[in-house]
């Protein structure tokens, strides 16, 4: 419990995703009162393994998360269309079950997606630090988040 304080803390405008009740092997993105742009996501009815995120109203800069038909372990995040400083989401070679965004001049907002400590099953989405676009994105939800 004090690590899901400690991670909210540090990233307080994303937000931890837990298991669904009806299937433990599967992550929901609830709504956030930090950040209302996210949204529920339910597995895929067509790859129950996967998720689908769709873009918010709120927030179109939001990316679709689809799984990746070569390899149906990993996930693709897509470009958005409203947003196209967002990029490919690649399998880490190193670890099968975990994701990561390399850098890249192209596309210099790019998410980090991180394994959540204590469980494999979770994926943690945090900033990257080097990146001054989505540093900006986020300063501004917190400034909203903060007035109202």
């Amino acid at each position: 419990m004090f690590l899901l304080i400690l991670l909210k803390l540090t990233f307080p405008v994303f937000q931890l995703v837990p298991p669904s009740t009806e299937s433990p092997m599967f992550l929901l993105v609830l709504p956030s009162p930090e950040s209302p742009a996210f949204l529920l996501v339910p597995p895929s009815t067509e790859s129950p393994i996967f998720l689908l995120v769709l873009p918010s109203p709120e927030s179109p800069a939001f990316l679709l998360v689809l799984p990746n038909p070569e390899t149906p372990m990993f996930l693709l995040v897509l470009p958005s269309p409203e947003s196209p400083e967002f990029a490919l989401i690649l399998p880490n070679p190193e670890s099968p079950i975990f994701l990561v965004v390399p850098p890249s001049p192209e596309f210099p907002a790019f998410l980090l997606v991180l394994p959540h400590p204590g469980t494999p099953v979770f994926l943690l989405i945090q900033p990257n630090p080097e990146s001054p676009v989505f540093q900006l994105v986020c300063s501004a939800l917190n400034l909203l988040c903060f007035l109202f």
